[in-house]
């Protein structure tokens, strides 16, 4: 715990996009890093946040919605929470 994570993603230019970052153990984070964000000229997206507070170990998930005028995507990714060495 502790210990930085981060995400990246490519959607259309200028998407809103918004992240949500579970635990294995239901705790949701709250990092100051998952502030919803607008894809750049190149449709980049990305978050940087610290695994603290709430986590547990083991497997999370993290799903990010973009909205790009009227149409949404989303996408899930799997967030795995191990002990630092």
């Amino acid at each position: 715990m502790g210990s930085n994570a981060s995400i990246y993603v490519r959607t259309n230019p200028k998407s809103k996009c918004a992240i949500f970052v579970q635990y294995s153990n239901g705790a949701q984070s709250h990092d100051s890093g998952l502030a919803p964000k607008t894809a750049d000229a190149y449709g980049s997206v990305a978050w940087s946040w610290t695994v603290n507070g709430p986590a547990s170990l083991g497997d999370g998930s993290a799903t990010i919605t973009c909205l790009y005028h009227a149409r949404s995507g989303v996408v899930k990714a799997d967030v795995k929470v191990i002990a630092a060495n």
